[in-house]
């Protein structure tokens, strides 16, 4: 689909980076048509994202 917004505005790799943005979780590329496991795996997902430890904070710089 080409909504007429990507030629002459986005760099030349645009449609490479589109090509390997495939977003697995995504209801449309989803073997199954089961909504409520589908729902349940990406809430998992996405709370295991959320709860993730935090980075040490950055040490100031040095003179």
């Amino acid at each position: 689909m080409n909504l007429g917004i990507t030629r002459g505005v986005l760099p030349a790799f645009h449609e490479r980076l589109r090509d390997e943005l495939t977003f697995p979780l995504s209801w449309e590329r989803s073997a199954g048509r089961d909504f409520p496991a589908w729902r349940a795996e990406a809430r998992a997902v996405v709370g295991e994202s959320l709860t993730q430890p935090r980075l040490p904070a950055p040490s100031p710089p040095t003179r």
